[in-house]
């Protein structure tokens, strides 16, 4: 009994930690894997530098997608290590096994405590939990103090936002600078790729979202994966293109974990969805896009009849973050009942429109809350729409919803258009 116990003790402590600190990394780690039972990628594996090592590792990473499994694993593999050098050394096993106690405390201190490994877990969790469009953990990781720290969560952050109706009255909570907040746009990089997928499928623009995947999967090591090949079923099926989802289905078939059934159709209702697949293909084919402006984008879907409550809040709040006040007005009245009790942010830009004495401007018909008017006659905060117009620097490049910005101002384009 006294010499089963260390083993299973090791065993249980080290599944205990990787499951405690590292599951999300376990989940990113099978999502850029890859590993298929095809004589081309053994081809590709085996022409390539230590090639045994990438095959089994590979094949071990595949079971990551379950992140108890990922951890048993190692686990069991830690143990396997320590059995075998009890019995190369016999005399030495009270050593051994002190040495691999000493191990698993400074595993414990650094996994528990190091900023850039609880950084990387940080990262991993909030790409997952964005992917499953569970906003609420997106905004639990994606916090204004973390985004001021950290601007690369500020596109998470919005899109939560939006995605959970409560773009309008938070936006400005958050240290927002302008349009580019809602997109990356000069960040190319696997990350950056992945999360533009996840925008440009949010407000249905699922060609867009395929391209995307692929922009983001050319940074990965056999340029595809197993999260990038699941992630092209699920747009193309979405998108009605079951000949395409077919195909790379039947890739990840390949593998071991993986069993799609082919030809079948998946439930795209629910939250972020279009009405259905005929109105998604007609609006994506009608709509011209352009890859890294957002504002022209979103006004491009609403001009084509793509018209939903999260889509209109972007548009509009990007037009408040790039201070077009005059935009904003003319798609408030086309799009948004003002009769009815608007958002904070949007009484706090006609507020400020009225005491530009702008004659068009009308909101007698608005209910202005009395803190929101108390706000703008007494302070002016940061986290409200006057604290950033009047103190956040303009930014350059702010882009336009009726022609392109930047590089592609060349590329003719109907935009967002709007009576007057």
């Amino acid at each position: 009994m006294k010499k089963i116990l260390p083993p299973i003790m090791l065993f249980l402590c080290v599944f205990a930690l990787l499951q405690c600190c590292l599951p999300y990394t376990f989940l990113s780690w099978e999502e850029h894997g890859l590993f298929l039972h095809t004589p081309d990628w053994r081809s590709e594996v085996f022409s390539g530098s230590l090639p045994l090592v990438t095959y089994v590792t590979s094949w071990i990473v595949q079971f990551f997608h379950y992140p108890m499994v990922g951890a048993a694993l190692i686990a069991f593999g830690t143990t396997l290590i320590f059995l075998l050098l009890c019995v190369l050394m016999p005399k030495a096993r009270k050593a051994i096994w002190i040495v691999f106690a000493l191990l698993l405390i400074a595993g414990v201190c650094v996994l528990g405590t190091n900023k850039a490994i609880r950084e990387i877990e940080r990262w991993a969790k909030l790409e997952h939990v964005a992917q499953k469009k569970k906003w609420n953990e997106v905004l639990a990781i994606a916090t204004p103090e973390r985004a001021k720290k950290d601007r690369r969560m500020m596109p998470y952050a919005l899109l939560a936002l939006s995605e959970k109706g409560e773009l309008a009255n938070r936006m400005f909570t958050y240290p927002i600078l302008g349009v580019e907040d809602f997109l990356y746009v000069d960040w190319y990089s696997r990350e950056s790729g992945f999360f533009n997928s996840l925008f440009y499928e949010s407000f249905g623009s699922v060609n867009e979202a395929v391209h995307q995947t692929f922009q983001s999967a050319t940074y990965l090591p056999h340029g595809t994966s197993f999260g990038t090949l699941r992630r092209l079923v699920l747009l193309y099926r979405k998108q009605g293109n079951d000949t395409l989802a077919d195909k790379y289905a039947t890739i990840l078939n390949q593998s071991t974990l993986h069993n799609y059934s082919l030809g079948k159709r998946a439930n795209v209702s629910g939250e972020g969805a279009p009405d259905s697949i005929d109105s998604l293909k007609q609006t994506s084919a009608k709509a011209s896009l352009i890859t890294r402006d957002a504002f022209y984008n979103v006004g491009q879907m609403l001009a084509q009849g793509h018209i939903t409550q999260a889509n209109v809040d972007r548009f509009l709040c990007m037009a408040l973050a790039n201070r077009d006040l005059k935009i904003f007005y003319r798609a408030l009245k086309l799009y948004v009942d003002i009769k009815r009790p608007l958002p904070k942010h949007y009484q706090e830009a006609l507020l400020l429109l009225l005491s530009s004495f702008d004659d068009s401007v009308d909101i007698s018909e608005v209910k202005i809350d009395e803190g929101v008017r108390n706000a703008f006659e007494t302070e002016r905060n940061r986290d409200t729409f006057f604290g950033y117009y009047f103190s956040v620097p303009q930014q350059n490049g702010g882009g336009n919803p009726i022609e392109p910005s930047g590089q592609n101002a060349s590329r003719q384009g109907s935009g967002f258009k709007v009576g007057s």
